[in-house]
């Protein structure tokens, strides 16, 4: 199925090319990446928004009895393909729009955060020595600095011993990105705001 295939290519160009928006050490190769994430989800929004090949789809799936992916459906319904109205249609597309920014700004915050805490090894406790090890540490070498990134949250969230490190971690890590509050609260406004137009 020719439309699959497109899909399953354009995810995956899609993953390589923003993968480094997650990972990388480079602010301006992150920045790039980030900006190609843009331009993924404007053209999968392109595609999925089109009414053409929704209907398309549904025609195929009435002649071959249900049998076409009825996710496949879903994913331009929930960008309102299938509404009748037109102005309702142009609506979702819009607040999807807003809330696929409004999203990537958020991941983009989150990434980008360099908010850390410093911890004695016997804070650490638990924590495999080749992890403590690894981490960069200041004063003198007496504490080990632990980022809000997964490879060094998780192991000390999962491994450490001492519920105060692991408090004094958890909380650090869910109050950062002060700036993501007010992109959430829009987020969840415009998602909202869409679900009531999708009769959800």
């Amino acid at each position: 199925f020719a439309y699959s295939n497109a899909l399953a290519q354009a995810s995956l160009l899609s993953s390589q090319c923003t993968l480094v928006a997650l990972v990388g050490s480079d602010a301006a190769a992150r920045e790039r990446s980030s900006e190609s994430k843009k331009k993924f989800r404007d053209v999968f929004d392109s595609v999925l928004s089109n009414r053409h090949v929704y209907e398309k789809l549904c025609t195929l799936e009435e002649e071959n009895a249900g049998e076409i992916n009825g996710e496949m459906r879903r994913h331009f319904e929930r960008r309102g393909v299938g509404l009748t109205s037109q102005e309702d249609r142009e609506k979702v597309s819009l607040l999807s729009a807003r809330i696929g920014e409004l999203e990537g700004k958020f991941e983009q915050n989150i990434n980008e955060d360099t908010r850390s805490v410093a911890f004695t090894r016997s804070e650490l406790a638990g924590c495999p020595t080749s992890f403590i090890d690894s981490l960069d540490t200041v004063e003198d070498g007496n504490k080990c600095i632990v980022t809000m990134k997964a490879p060094h949250r998780v192991p000390v969230m999962k491994h450490c011993t001492n519920s105060d490190t692991r408090k004094r971690l958890q909380l650090q890590e869910q109050t950062r990105v002060p700036a993501n509050e007010s992109l959430l609260e829009e987020l969840v406004s415009k998602r909202e705001e869409r679900a009531k137009l999708l009769g959800w």
